[in-house]
């Protein structure tokens, strides 16, 4: 019996955290009034595992901001690498 307690114990500790975890990430985007691409990455994470009510209700408020101008994803553009050909043709 206590063993089943212990575990329920601990499995909402992880859920709390991982909730907090969002939440975080969450107020440092309205803090800063834009979305970090590395903040964004963090969020995707959560947003494909599964959710708790929390952390559905955290992302909706995080998509209303967004949707709403008071949040600004931050693009980065990607550099591609060129390569050169090493030889020439003819």
């Amino acid at each position: 019996m206590f063993g089943m307690s212990n575990f329920k114990s601990s499995a909402i500790k992880s859920s709390v955290s991982r909730s907090s975890g969002l939440e975080s990430l969450v107020r440092i985007a309205m803090t800063n009034g834009e979305l970090a691409p590395g903040v964004a990455l963090q969020i995707n994470r959560y947003r494909s595992g599964k959710l708790s009510c929390e952390e559905r209700r955290l992302l909706a408020i995080l998509d209303d901001a967004i949707a709403d101008g008071c949040i600004t994803p931050i693009e980065v553009p990607v550099m591609q690498s060129r390569r050169q050909v090493a030889y020439s043709l003819g």
